[in-house]
């Protein structure tokens, strides 16, 4: 049985052949093998099948023709080297990066993979907030995104976000927006769909992504979410936008992490620096959460993880790496009792309390 190829024209007059094979399924659309003018590429391909209706596809088109004629942000973004034509309501954009050593965030919290080092988790937070800084200063927003959306090579932190499309410098009522389904990684008044995306639910939509690089779990997803074997539309709306309530709220413990379902969060939660724990419990306070405050500037964040680069140290018996003042005393590698630099607490840390 041969390959099933797909032949396109693009916007540039370049021919475009389409291969079956998929590299990676995002939230919308697929990574795909191709050629472009007779030399090997790749593709982000979106079908008919990918879209609710047309407009919606019509409408990222709109979108990717846009950006086509400006200058990427930043290098970590998915940015279209050329657009096909529509045909059947699917198309395509040409891209010039490898996906074939990079992992999704998706993937990541679901364990398929994991960081090779303290410092990978260190340079993808950067380079996501490199990425958020740029998007900035170009007043560009996301309207849509979930971690199938980004992508982290394991070995060295680097970043890909994979959906342009979905990038904007304004929304109107009634537009793209409108027709989605509202991602977990949007502040609680987008979720409830009383406010559009503006550059306010990006710096959510940065701690967010943020803490899960961290701890490879949602800020949001304690028991409240693990009482429901299915997270339905109702279920979502009451975890991320009636009632959210972050998983280590200082007076709320009604939404701590469940032993044996949010593993992640257990290993992870007190291996950084206190001072990492204390800011996004500001970030998801009751009080922020509420108020639509939930938000920290990138230039904030990028701040402080430059500040804890500066923090890796190395076990002296082993060589495993650690934060310094993480409060952990004994390495989890040898066991060995680490030095007095890596011991330094000024409050109670996360807990189950």
């Amino acid at each position: 049985m041969g390959v099933e190829v797909i032949e396109l024209n693009s916007v540039k007059g370049k021919t475009l052949k389409i291969f079956d094979h998929m590299v990676a399924q995002l939230s919308f659309g697929s990574i795909r093998t191709a050629e472009y003018d007779g030399a090997p590429c790749f593709v982000k391909y979106f079908s008919s099948e990918d879209f609710a209706n047309s407009n919606c596809g019509m409408r990222l088109y709109e979108n990717l023709k846009a950006h086509l004629l400006a200058d990427s942000p930043d290098e970590s973004f998915l940015w279209p080297i050329d657009l096909s034509n529509i045909e059947k309501n699917s198309f395509c954009y040409v891209i010039n990066r490898d996906f074939s050593l990079y992992r999704s965030l998706a993937d990541m919290m679901e364990g398929t993979d994991n960081y090779k080092s303290c410092e990978t988790i260190v340079n993808a937070a950067l380079c996501l907030t490199k990425a958020f800084t740029m998007l900035k200063k170009k007043s560009h927003y996301f309207l849509y995104m979930t971690e199938d959306d980004l992508f982290i090579h394991p070995q060295s932190g680097r970043i890909i976000i994979a959906n342009v499309e979905f990038l904007k410098k304004e929304e109107e009522p009634g537009g793209l927006w409108e027709q989605l389904n509202v991602s977990r990684l949007f502040p609680p008044v987008c979720v409830r769909k009383e406010r559009l995306p503006n550059e306010r639910s990006n710096c959510y939509l940065l701690s967010v992504l943020l803490f899960e690089i961290l701890y490879l779990s949602h800020p949001l997803e304690g028991r409240c979410a693990a009482k429901y074997p299915f997270m339905g539309e109702k279920e979502n709306m009451e975890v991320y936008g009636s009632r959210p309530c972050f998983i280590y709220d200082h007076e709320d413990t009604s939404n701590r992490p469940v032993r044996g379902v949010h593993i992640n969060m257990y290993i992870r939660r007190n291996m950084y620096p206190l001072y990492i724990q204390e800011h996004f419990s500001r970030v998801f306070s009751k009080e922020a959460l509420s108020k639509n405050l939930a938000y920290t500037s990138v230039d904030k964040w990028y701040e402080l993880f430059r500040e804890l680069r500066d923090l890796l140290d190395f076990c002296p018996d082993c060589g495993r790496e650690y934060f310094r003042q993480s409060g952990q005393r004994v390495c989890r590698n040898c066991k060995k009792e680490l030095n007095d630099s890596f011991q330094k607490t000024t409050s109670l840390r996360w807990t189950d309390g």
